[in-house]
């Protein structure tokens, strides 16, 4: 078996890959019922020429910035000790239309305050949760939260850190910790890497741990335990079709965030993925379902 540094590129990019080609292939069906109006946008949205301008919903745009982003990391921290750090808290799991309406850097400012003394690069992700029951009204919630390569840790330092976090914040998930982290192993340091990056959309859905127990009647009955577990598939199209709405006017440069001694890799990753984008076009980047410029348009 390889180690999964060696595999973590091919496998990183054939998971994209396909997750795009079936969403390509179900818009461009009669099974995806949006207008046709909606249909060019979401395909617009995946155009190779659009790659420059670093949307968060382009698949080309991602494996471009995923190479650097796992270049410059892993120079800086293959001879380190690093953790991956998940930030998972309640507090930004939201309605699909208070989702629509938040700004990433609500989280960012945040997710900086917990981390503040760390070296670290990290981006947001959203994970949907479509079994959840919010706000007393069963439906979904989506749920925004921080994957962090933290290096070289003072692990008691971190430790206490987190420890302080978790009892002031409470989890998403009764039970389960808000900041958990992971010990790196070298042989997956790449693989780990490139974690916050990636944009498979998955299903997530949590279910109550249950026990049982002997009731006076001698039966055999099962009740909660207060604790919960989660369970995740690939999205189906139509789910991913509803994240990406999320995320029409994301761009992963600006969803990215740092500290300490990541942020000059953070800097560096920024301006080589943004090399071929003129600064003219930069204040210029739209979703597709507004309006769209491309390099080879402007004039």
């Amino acid at each position: 078996m390889h180690p999964r540094n060696d595999v973590a590129w091919p496998v990183f990019w054939a998971k994209h890959n396909e997750q795009f080609q079936k969403l390509k292939k179900h818009i461009r069906s009669g099974y995806c019922r949006k207008t046709r109006k909606e249909k060019k946008a979401l395909l617009r949205e995946l155009r190779k020429r659009d790659a420059p301008f670093l949307a968060a919903n382009n698949l080309q745009a991602r494996v471009n910035f995923a190479k650097i982003w796992l270049r410059e990391g892993f120079k800086y921290g293959h001879r380190r000790q690093c953790y991956l750090v998940t930030l998972t808290p309640s507090d930004f799991a939201m309605s699909f239309d208070h989702a629509m309406e938040f700004d990433v850097r609500h989280i960012h400012r945040w997710a900086k305050r917990v981390l503040t003394g760390f070296d670290y690069i990290a981006n947001v992700e959203i994970a949907p949760y479509t079994n959840w029951q919010y706000l007393l009204l069963r439906g979904h919630a989506y749920h925004y939260h921080v994957h962090a390569i933290v290096f070289s840790p003072d692990i008691v330092a971190l430790e206490q850190r987190f420890a302080e976090a978790n009892r002031a914040y409470s989890s998403l998930l009764p039970s389960r910790p808000a900041f958990h982290k992971e010990l790196i192993a070298a042989s997956d340091l790449k693989w780990v890497l490139l974690y916050p990056l990636k944009g498979i959309v998955k299903n997530y859905r949590a279910y109550p741990v249950m026990r049982e127990r002997v009731d006076e009647d001698g039966m055999v009955q099962k009740e909660p335990t207060g604790a919960f577990r989660q369970r995740d598939k690939p999205a189906n199209p139509g789910l991913a079709i509803k994240v990406r709405a999320l995320m029409q006017n994301a761009h992963l440069d600006k969803w990215v965030f740092a500290g300490g001694a990541g942020k000059p890799i953070l800097k560096a990753i920024k301006e080589e993925a943004l090399r071929r984008l003129p600064h003219r076009l930069r204040s210029k980047r739209q979703s597709a379902f507004r309006d769209h410029f491309t390099p080879e348009e402007d004039s």
